[in-house]
């Protein structure tokens, strides 16, 4: 169960975040409201319950792949439920979005693991 609360609280983490630095770069047409903040938030938890199928016995293309996928789907949710406009240009944000996160992830995750590998050198 903790790591449901661990997933989905890192899962809004990272879309505070991103929707953060999307408002102070001005993609905002106007002011949020509660609704669409909670929205995000609301979408960036289960964005992050979904990165549980990573968990699951998939080649880890086909995780990314359907992780990708469900995260498209949460989105055009989370896009049409606090009604912004959708466009092709929003489907480039979101792959950007997705790629630039992913980068994050991989290179923190190797820094770990090398710090962790070097700790077992040491021993």
């Amino acid at each position: 169960m903790r790591i449901f609360g661990r997933r989905f609280f890192a899962g809004i983490g990272f879309a505070a975040t991103i929707y953060l630095v999307s408002l102070a770069l001005g993609h905002a047409t106007k002011a949020p409201t509660l609704l669409e903040v909670f929205l995000v938030l609301f979408t960036g938890g289960l964005i992050g319950l979904c990165s549980l199928v990573f968990e699951l016995e998939l080649s880890y293309l086909a995780a990314l792949g359907l992780h990708f996928c469900l995260t498209v789907l949460l989105v055009s949710g989370l896009i049409w439920s606090a009604g912004w406009s959708f466009s092709y240009q929003t489907f480039r944000m979101i792959g950007a979005i997705y790629l630039g996160v992913w980068l994050f992830l991989r290179l923190t995750q190797r820094k770990e693991l090398a710090q962790i590998n070097q700790k077992l050198k040491e021993k």
